[in-house]
């Protein structure tokens, strides 16, 4: 999730939601 939202500017929703919960 975070991983991927960092390094990719296309994201789906899940990824978003990763991101936001990782940090």
């Amino acid at each position: 999730g975070a991983e991927h939202g960092f390094l990719l500017h296309r994201v789906s929703p899940l990824e978003i939601v990763s991101t936001i919960a990782f940090v």
